[in-house]
């Protein structure tokens, strides 16, 4: 969803899901929490936001590039508990925070 001055609107709101072109669903069946927290922000600094999205259950950070029309699928990546040498920890990406 977009906001303004005068809130959220729904108009020219965009979906990100498994479906989102370019984006590779993990092998992992039962991903039913995909999306439980999203952040939205320029990390890179170049004027263009990027979306991480997590899938705590089983143990996944998805990042979506950002582009001049929003967050792409196209050259995103997945971090796994595994990745950072994490071990094996429940609910990788349950809270994220800004």
């Amino acid at each position: 969803m977009r906001g303004g001055r005068s809130g959220l609107t729904g108009t020219n709101s965009r979906q990100t899901d498994y479906t989102t072109p370019g984006f590779q669903r993990p092998a992992v069946e039962g991903d039913s929490w995909f999306g439980t927290s999203v952040l939205l922000r320029d990390y890179n600094r170049d004027g263009r936001a990027e979306l991480v999205v997590s899938a705590p259950d089983i143990g996944r950070l998805h990042l979506f590039p950002g582009t001049a029309s929003g967050p792409t699928g196209t050259g995103s990546t997945t971090l796994t508990v595994n990745g950072p040498g994490l071990g094996n920890r429940a609910f990788f990406g349950g809270a994220l925070a800004d």
